[in-house]
């Protein structure tokens, strides 16, 4: 069972890094072009570019399912249901099942579980990582 955990982290992970890199070249080949750039701190700043904005990009959202998961924004989520926005937007016929104070609110929320994607924060942390690397080599060039 362990392993089969294991296997499963690891191929949300190469998932996540292949999307990344999807997005990386894409944003290379369309955006920078490094083959129109004339010198070779012009290419170098284009791959910096190409890897710092995605990366920023995914440990952003990353993080923001960590503070999410934390239960950082449950106090916007009960005042929405509470005011029927959400309810009425999305799903009316659950308007009568809404919470009736902010605590069943949270236990239900807690019931239901919290996660959070560390795939997507630790792959943007080490793209935006790769990408600062690159600046500093831009820099010194």
């Amino acid at each position: 069972m362990e392993e089969n955990k294991k296997t499963a982290r690891l191929k949300t992970y190469l998932i996540t890094t292949a999307v990344l890199l999807f997005f990386v070249l894409l944003m290379l080949f369309t955006v920078e072009k490094p083959y129109e750039k004339e010198t070779a701190a012009d290419v170098v700043g284009s791959i910096c570019n190409c890897f710092t904005v995605p990366g920023v990009l995914f440990a952003g959202v990353g993080g923001l399912t960590f503070v999410s998961s934390q239960g950082v924004f449950d106090g916007l989520g009960y005042a929405f249901s509470t005011f029927g926005l959400h309810n009425i937007w999305f799903n009316r016929s659950k308007l009568e099942e809404r919470p009736k104070n902010y605590y069943e609110y949270k236990e239900k929320k807690n019931k239901k579980g919290r996660h959070w994607y560390p795939n997507l924060l630790f792959v943007g942390l080490g793209s935006l990582f790769i990408g600062v690397a690159l600046t500093v080599v831009y820099l010194l060039m």
